[in-house]
């Protein structure tokens, strides 16, 4: 009787650390089932609308979900801080494909008007809208003239795609935009995320950061901006499921 207590003992303290080892070494950061704080709706013509872009700033994220057009802050613990719905555009709930959050603004980039829009975190407040040249990357070749993505490098806003960036002055005229920097990236390459020091490139299937190889995750709903971004310096990937919204310390 001793002996079969003390084996089950033993098999319940394997069990335990074998949990516990597993929940220190799984990468998933953050877990949230559909219906509570985001949502997946279908479109009349069968489009998805859900979380479409990511940001970070700091010890902080942000998910834009083109649901209900909300912006929702986590925190480096996995809290959800808070969920503000932004003012609208005028276009439903689209506010932009991809967004920066920088001195306490979310920038989203209007790739339908060809517009900068910038909102207060705190209120989603829409504060103002600049405009930029669609013909911002005109003397790109075709592919490399989209203009999909907005990163963020020292305080300056890049625009561009994930293969092309051009350096954006918000005081300049758009005439002027064909005279600032332009950056090119490798064909073989693609730019998930870009600063000048620490950038996630994508080669051959595989995400590369800082000398390490990351998993790409499969998402259920495609992303119209940024999946993985920095939090506090480590890559970060958002994904969406059947069952909801996941995020990954990398």
């Amino acid at each position: 009787m001793i002996k079969t207590v003390f084996r089950y003992c033993v098999i319940f303290s394997l069990y335990v650390l074998h949990g516990f080892t597993f929940a220190q070494n799984t990468p998933v950061f953050f877990i949230r089932p559909w219906n509570d704080t985001f949502t997946l709706k279908t479109t009349e013509n069968g489009e998805f609308l859900t979380v479409t872009a990511m940001a970070s700033m700091g010890s902080y994220l942000y998910l834009y979900d083109l649901s209900d057009r909300s912006l929702v802050t986590i925190d480096s613990t996995a809290q959800i801080i808070s969920k503000v719905i932004l003012e609208s555009i005028g276009r439903s709930t689209y506010t932009g494909d991809d967004f920066v959050v920088r001195d306490n603004q979310a920038i989203f980039l209007n790739a339908v008007d060809y517009h900068l829009e910038y909102f207060q975190l705190e209120t989603g407040k829409h504060l103002k809208s600049i405009s930029f040249s669609r013909d911002l990357l005109n003397e790109e070749k075709r592919s490399r003239k989209i203009i999909n993505r907005i990163f963020l490098d020292n305080n300056s806003i890049l625009l561009g795609n994930s293969h092309t960036l051009v350096v954006f002055s918000e005081s300049a005229l758009s005439k002027q935009m064909q005279s600032l920097k332009v950056l090119h990236f490798p064909e073989n390459k693609r730019i998930l995320f870009y600063n000048r020091n620490k950038s996630i490139e994508l080669s051959s299937g595989v995400a590369h950061y800082s000398g390490r190889t990351l998993p790409v995750r499969k998402s259920v709903v495609s992303f119209s901006g940024k999946s993985m971004v920095l939090l506090n310096g480590t890559p970060v990937q958002c994904i969406t499921t059947q069952n909801g919204i996941e995020i990954y310390r990398e």
